[in-house]
This record gives C-alpha cells, sequence and structure tokens, in this order.
C-alpha cells in the first residue's frame, strides 16, 4: 500500500485522504446515531419501567385483598352457620309451646 501512495500524485493523495476523511466522519456520526438510539432506548426502559412497577403493586395488593376476602368469607360462613343453628333452636322452642298451647287448649276443651 505504501508504494501504491509514494506512485500517487498529490492531488491523488489528496483525494485519496479525503474520501478516507469522509469515511471516517460517517462512521462517527454512525456511532452518533447509534449512541442516540441506545439512549432513547434507556429513555424507554426506564418509561416502561414505571408502569410495570405500577402494575406489579397493583398484583401485590390483589392478593392482600384476596386473602383477606377469604378470611372473611370464612367468618361469614361460621356466622351462617351459628344464625342458622339459633334459627333451627327457636323453631324448635316456638314448635313446643306451640304444642303445649294446643295440648292446653285441648284439655281445657274436654
Amino acid at each position: 500500500m505504501q508504494g501504491q501512495l509514494k506512485a500517487l500524485t498529490a492531488d491523488e493523495r489528496e483525494k485519496l485522504l479525503d474520501e478516507r476523511h469522509r469515511g471516517i466522519k460517517h462512521i462517527e456520526h454512525q456511532t452518533e446515531d447509534v449512541h442516540d438510539i441506545f439512549q432513547q432506548l434507556d429513555q424507554i426502559v426506564i418509561d416502561q419501567n414505571k408502569p410495570l412497577d405500577i402494575i406489579e403493586y397493583n398484583i401485590s395488593q390483589a392478593g392482600d385483598y384476596t386473602q383477606k376476602g377469604n378470611v372473611e368469607l370464612g367468618t361469614a360462613d361460621e356466622e351462617l352457620e351459628k344464625h342458622n343453628s339459633t334459627c333451627c333452636w327457636i323453631l324448635i322452642v316456638l314448635a313446643l309451646m306451640l304444642l303445649m298451647v294446643i295440648i292446653i287448649i285441648m284439655i281445657e276443651k274436654s
């Protein structure tokens, strides 16, 4: 390559150096463009991370609320069983009282 450069005229060497300089400048601009793209990509990742954090928090909260809801449903079920049991006993007592009133009325009629 050195021998070929010596064989070239000064104008040809100047043109070759200018062409090489333009090529290096072109590579420099492309490198800057790639740098800008990576900076934009970094900003996009940062911007998208915020909604992901919110989604993650909401999922965590939903899990907590589901657990609390299950506890409340268990408590409500226990209360319902107690209520049903109490209602049954009240109905039995009322039925016995009604039976006693009927027996008393039948005894008084006879």
